[in-house]
């Protein structure tokens, strides 16, 4: 992509999260299997992917577009923030497992950060 589709992806369902509810809800891309009586036990995380470069982006200044509109890539702190609440606030250092996944473009980023996820829950373990 360019700088132009990233702006124009930022204002929809799959750019920004200002369209998501507070809590999700949908039942597609399997799902349902978590409401099973295997997963009755376990805490369910669903982070939405939405920053257009599998949370590897981190450029300290928003970029200008077009008609001084701008775009911010700061995907990998977006990752942070997501560990650090889950972490810190959520309790994820408690946990004694972790299943790390993910579908369609998620999955290309659980691959790219699995080894950096599992160094950051590493000191809980």
């Amino acid at each position: 992509g360019n700088d132009r589709n990233c702006l124009k992806r930022s204002k929809e369902r799959l750019g920004s999260s200002n369209f998501w509810a507070p809590t999700y809800n949908e039942h597609n891309e399997g799902s349902e299997l978590f409401s099973t009586p295997y997963f009755e036990n376990y805490t369910i995380v669903y982070a939405m992917y939405c920053d257009g470069s599998s949370w590897t982006s981190n450029v300290d200044h928003p970029v200008t577009v077009s008609n001084n509109e701008v775009i911010y890539y700061r995907g990998r702190r977006l990752l942070d923030a997501l560990i650090d609440n889950l972490v810190l606030v959520e309790g994820l250092k408690n946990a004694s497992k972790v299943l790390y996944s993910g579908c369609s473009a998620g999955a290309l980023t659980t691959f790219l950060h699995i080894d950096y996820v599992a160094s950051r829950l590493l000191p809980f373990s």
